[in-house]
Formats: C-alpha cells, structure tokens, sequence
C-alpha cells in the first residue's frame, strides 16, 4: 500500500487508516489479517518500503462523506498538522491538514476505498532483525564448522 504524505504520521505510529482509490478488482486482493507491505510511494518509481501492517477487517468501499469525526486523527492528520518538521515535500504545508481541510475532503463527492490496520514492524526494525539473524546464523555456523566447545563471540 502507498502512503504518500502522511507516511511520517505511518511511521510515527499515528496513522491506522487509510483511503486508497483502487479498482475492485484490487481491493479484492486485500482480506481481514492480510500483512501488507506500506511504502512512501510506488516502489516501481524508487519508492521504500516503511513498515508492514496487519490488516483489521475488509477493505469497505465508502463515500468521503461518511468519513466520521475519529478518522482526522485515524487518518494521521492532527499528528501532521501538530508536526509540520515531518514534511518531506516543499509543496505540502501544514494548513492542508487542518481540521478545515479535512472536513473540506469529506465533502468531496468521491467514494474510496476505507483500510482500516495496525502497525505490525516498521521497516527498520524489520531490518535490524534480518541483520541480527545473519549474525547469529554466521555464528552457528561457524560452532558447528569448529566444534561446538569454541565459544561463539
């Protein structure tokens, strides 16, 4: 999944829904419990990847209009608003995610696929683990090339 710009609010733990503009015939391919990859952007166009997140529940298809009060900070946008520093981009400011500019969204006459997920590892804790396994595997690896009464290091 793409998260564009509230993947600082992804990556600060402040994002637990998302609103994407898929075709049906993709959001199918998404199921209650689903691990799914979440990137900055698409990862064809040098995007990375951020985290892996669990989905909670089907993807439901939904008007903007029926997005409720609680999904401004679902959402990620306060924790945006309140950390404009977390801007990557030039072109986004902190004004296009007030309060304002949320309710203006949810008036739009789109509907949109509603993804609703927690974080389960952000990417570098993710890759922390993948080093900390070589590690250990080299070090196993190693006991059992020279016995195993050498000390592992």
């Amino acid at each position: 999944m793409l998260f564009g710009w509230t993947a600082p609010a992804l990556l600060a733990g402040m994002k637990s829904c998302s609103r994407q503009t898929w075709a049906p015939r993709l959001a199918r391919q998404f199921r209650d419990q689903l691990l799914v990859d979440a990137f900055d952007r698409d990862p064809q166009r040098r995007g990375r990847q951020l985290a892996i997140i669990r989905l909670r529940g089907d993807p439901e298809f939904q008007p903007l209009s029926a997005m409720p009060d609680s999904d401004y900070e679902a959402e990620g946008w306060r924790w945006l608003y309140q950390h404009p520093e977390a801007f990557t981009s030039t072109t986004v400011r902190r004004e296009d995610f007030s309060w304002e500019a949320f309710d203006q969204w949810r008036r739009r006459p789109y509907s949109v696929w509603v993804v609703r997920f927690e974080v389960v590892a952000l990417q570098r804790q993710v890759d922390r683990l993948a080093m900390d396994a070589g590690r250990l595997q080299r070090e196993l690896d190693r006991a059992l090339l020279f016995g195993a009464d050498r000390p592992l290091d």
